[in-house]
């Protein structure tokens, strides 16, 4: 995204989209793309066709339709795109360059608050309702807690059963037979 249009998202995300849906058409009208064109050069030619497509889509909405939700849209791939794809004979990364376009054009335009809601950039986050400091701290400590867990996935519970199997395969002790378990008395 272009540092101008991401400076008026902040004021004004519609109009931002419609700046960049121009420059993104001017960008692929005036791209020649052939077989034999650099690939990153066709990447940004499929990433600029796709989130155009995504643009057109939401502008074209009734604008009380028009929230962050509806840009994660997952629209069909434009009669131009399948064109494009087959042409240069580009279908296998054509698909995953589509994908990551709508994405990151979805991240571009929306940022999250608190609960992690999104809400499109020029619009202002609701604030976090004050806590306690005790009950704060807590559950600051709880997230964190749970972001460790979260964050490394399945390692804790692979180290605890990994201890559990270690311990209970280990051979246990069993004392060696003398007289004295046997009843008897040795000499």
């Amino acid at each position: 995204m272009d540092g101008a249009i991401l400076e008026l998202t902040k004021t004004d995300v519609r109009e931002a989209m419609r700046k960049e849906l121009q420059m993104n058409q001017l960008f692929v009208e005036n791209s020649v793309v052939y077989r034999n064109s650099p690939r990153l050069f066709k990447i940004q030619v499929f990433t600029a066709m796709a989130r155009n497509e995504v643009l057109r889509h939401f502008l074209n909405l009734d604008t009380s339709m028009q929230t962050p939700n509806s840009l994660k849209s997952d629209l069909p791939m434009s009669e131009a795109y399948h064109h494009l794809m087959y042409k240069i004979g580009a279908t296998s990364y054509a698909h995953h360059v589509k994908v990551k376009a709508e994405h990151q054009l979805f991240l571009d335009y929306t940022h999250a608050d608190y609960k992690r809601k999104r809400h499109f950039l020029d619009e202002v986050l609701p604030e976090q309702p004050k806590l306690s400091k005790i009950w704060g701290a807590f559950l600051n400590g709880l997230g964190v807690v749970f972001s460790i867990i979260y964050d490394y996935r399945g390692i804790p519970l692979l180290v605890g059963f990994g201890l559990l199997i270690y311990f209970n395969s280990s051979p246990s002790y069993t004392p060696s037979h003398s007289g004295f378990s046997k009843g008897g008395i040795l000499h």
